[in-house]
């Protein structure tokens, strides 16, 4: 919101005789100073933060860093630096021109307190409104000019310390009161479940008329009436009603409805009037599927308030449904689609499945076979085993494969993951082809006399015995290639890569891997930034210097290494200054690592006194300093409680927290309980707990703890 100040760097100044011109730039720094106002500078010295140093030359680089550095940290209106002439003694003890620097640092105003009258809502709500805080930075210039459009009268008072407390006055206007909610048009249900539904959408006689409510109300009554009038809790104990477990057909709703809105002025406020076009109502007719066929149709088709039943659907239904049970292992299932028409208000979608016998890649007659996708026969593989393809395939289709059920979308995929495979370990030609799939039927308990008509009654459809499914996949796994030769560049020299002298030895005259080398180079970019080198880079380059020999070279770029120069905190309120230098564990002038950053975060949330945490490194040089921005958690917490059983009779609870006592990141808990059984004194009960709990005490990997009670 402020504006940074120009950096002075030379100054005229006058004498009796003639003008001398003072040029700062290229002269030592005999001194470094901040300039503030009274309670200007935060706490926590920002000193650490700058860049120009006593005995340094004065550059412009350096103060412009120093400038933003201060902007960014303290949240500053301005900062100005300022060049004056001064000296310096050199080592033979003679004076030298040198310059005395100053940052001059104006504390952004702050809004103190805020007054508000005329509004109904809280002040938190008016806050958020107009997109304030209190205690934030407020400028009276732009920020007043913003309010006074949205206020009728404003009031604004400069206290001593530059902060600002603003009163004031609102005129909400009458507000828009529903006076009626009138209903009109198809009301295929009661009026007395439609109010229910809009007022859950804040449509409500008496109640206002918020901005959003119309359009918030439209949607619940669609959804509503998509779902046939269930109420929620309806539509979730739906699938654990029995009655609906094998039913054939399922009154779906009116997945077409469309609703219109008008708002009307009246004496009392307004009156809202919404005009329902229920459209027919849609029944789901499944046959085919005996256990809860409906919802498993409707779960496939994606069927709800933003269905719209055109041929366009109803052409692509029967693919959609194939899809489904083909992945949940009906290879041959076959589907047909069509929408009836029952009058003018009901519409019927026909479903008719042949589902056909289930198939599964894992054979029944196996023992232990329920892990192993047996219905995956490999031929020609002499470097990979069968058992290492199927574990590649099956994890590549999480939801079909490994669940014995094949497709051949999924098994396309699969096929694709298992010649990657084949790929990592050399075999860049391997090449994977399945043949038609075969199917086997198996014994079983269908096949007994009576068996097979009970299963037919009982789930209303032809049942027949499930089928092992035999995909045959010939492999040509081809020549393998080698990696000649492997060599790594740009090793920052000060970096422990001395697990290089193990890998590559190992790599060379292997097989020729692109993902073990990209691994290998990932395994570099992380050692380097462990090691300070926070931008660190790495890319493979390979080359083809033989039929089925390769070269490659992992060049390393490891950018500068980041030290760390000052830390600074920002945020803490409460927290005492030495507690948060405990939680950093760094060292000024060290190597500072992503692993270092993420330590001082863990570390400043595991003492549960900050509910957010946040790190940053300023600059874009070597030395860079960090910033750690805190957010502290409320010190008060409360809670209260009562209830009431047949058993224990009443019972009231109340629990109160105290956070970060005394800075130090010490919590107190007080817990009470009292009930009574009857109405004697002999039935009252209370009982009390305390704990106090300091927290890196008496060591930094503990804590302890004191528990009281009393009863």
């Amino acid at each position: 919101m402020g504006l940074i100040g120009a950096v002075l760097l030379s100054f005229s100044t006058a004498s009796a005789q003639e003008p001398a011109e003072f040029v700062a730039v290229g002269l030592p720094i005999a001194e470094v100073t901040l300039i503030a106002p009274e309670g200007g500078l935060p706490e926590e010295s920002l000193q650490p933060l700058l860049r120009a140093h006593q005995g340094d030359l004065l550059t412009p680089t350096v103060v412009r860093l120093d400038l933003a550095t201060l902007y960014r940290v303290g949240n500053f209106a301005a900062v100005e630096a300022d060049a004056a002439p001064w000296f310096l003694y050199d080592d033979d003890g003679e004076l030298i021109p040198a310059v005395s620097l100053s940052y001059r640092v104006y504390p952004a105003p702050r809004l103190e307190a805020l007054t508000v009258q005329g509004s109904p809502l809280p002040t938190s709500d008016v806050l958020s409104a107009v997109n304030l805080e209190v205690g934030g930075v407020f400028y009276p210039d732009l920020e007043l000019t913003r309010l006074q459009e949205r206020v009728v009268e404003l009031h604004a008072q400069l206290l001593p310390g530059g902060n600002v407390e603003l009163w004031v006055r609102i005129d909400p206007g009458e507000p828009r009161t529903i006076a009626a909610v009138e209903l009109a048009g198809d009301l295929v249900v009661s009026e007395r479940k439609l109010r229910r539904t809009l007022a859950r959408a804040g449509i409500k006689e008496g109640e206002p008329l918020g901005p959003e409510a119309i359009q918030a109300a439209q949607l619940e009554l669609r959804r509503y009436l998509a779902n046939g009038a269930r109420s929620r809790l309806n539509r979730l104990l739906t699938p654990f009603n029995p009655t609906q477990w094998f039913a054939h057909e399922h009154e779906v709703g009116w997945v077409q409805a469309r609703t219109g809105a008008a708002v009307a002025p009246s004496p009392e406020g307004v009156v809202v009037t919404f005009t329902i076009e229920s459209g027919p109502l849609l029944m789901l007719q499944v046959e085919g599927l005996a256990f809860r066929g409906p919802n498993k149709v409707n779960t496939a088709l994606g069927i709800d308030e933003r269905l719209r039943l055109t041929r366009g659907f109803v052409d692509a239904a029967p693919g959609r449904i194939v899809t489904d049970l083909q992945e949940r292992g009906y290879l041959l299932a076959e589907a047909d689609v069509r929408l009836v028409t029952d009058g003018e208000d009901k519409q019927q979608l026909r479903v008719d499945i042949t589902k056909g016998p289930a198939h599964s890649l894992r054979d029944p007659l196996f023992a232990g076979g329920e892990s192993e996708l047996h219905g995956l026969r490999f031929s020609g593989n002499q470097q990979a085993e069968d058992w290492e393809l199927r574990t590649v395939m099956q994890q590549s289709s999480y939801d079909v494969l490994r669940l014995g059920h094949i497709t051949r979308p999924e098994l396309d995929s699969a096929i694709n993951a298992a010649e990657n495979y084949y790929r990592s370990r050399g075999y860049t030609e391997a090449k994977i082809t399945a043949e038609p799939f075969l199917t086997i039927e198996r014994p079983s308990l269908l096949k007994l006399p009576g068996i097979r008509q009970a299963a037919f009654r009982f789930r209303g459809a032809e049942t027949e015995p499930p089928r092992w499914v035999q995909v045959d996949l010939r492999v040509t796994e081809g020549p393998q290639s080698t990696l000649a030769d492997l060599g790594v560049l740009g090793v920052a020299p000060d970096v422990n890569v001395d697990f290089l002298d193990e890998i590559i030895p190992e790599l060379r005259d292997g097989p020729w891997s692109p993902q073990r080398l990209e691994r290998l180079a990932r395994e570099l970019i992380e050692v380097h930034r462990d090691a300070g080198y926070l931008e660190a880079d790495a890319r493979v380059v390979g080359r083809k210097v033989g039929p089925q020999t390769y070269t490659a070279e992992i060049a390393v770029e490891p950018g500068p290494q980041v030290l760390l120069r000052s830390m600074v905190t920002r945020g803490a309120h409460h927290t005492r200054p030495a507690f948060l230098q405990r939680e950093l564990p760094l060292e000024l002038g060290q190597p500072i690592s992503t692993a270092d950053l993420e330590q001082v975060r863990s570390n400043l949330y595991d003492t549960g006194v900050f509910q957010s945490v946040s790190t940053e490194l300023l600059g874009d040089e070597s030395a860079r300093d960090l910033v750690v921005t805190v957010e502290e958690r409320s010190r008060n917490a409360a809670e209260v409680g009562a209830g009431l059983s047949s058993d224990m009779g009443a019972r009231v609870f109340a629990r109160y927290t105290r956070r970060n006592l005394w800075g130090v990141g010490h919590r107190a808990d007080l817990n009470a309980f009292g009930g009574a059984v009857g109405l004697s004194p002999d039935d009252l009960e209370f009982r009390a707990a305390g704990s106090w709990t300091a927290v890196r005490f008496p060591g930094r990997h503990s804590q302890l703890v004191v528990d009281a009670l009393f009863q």
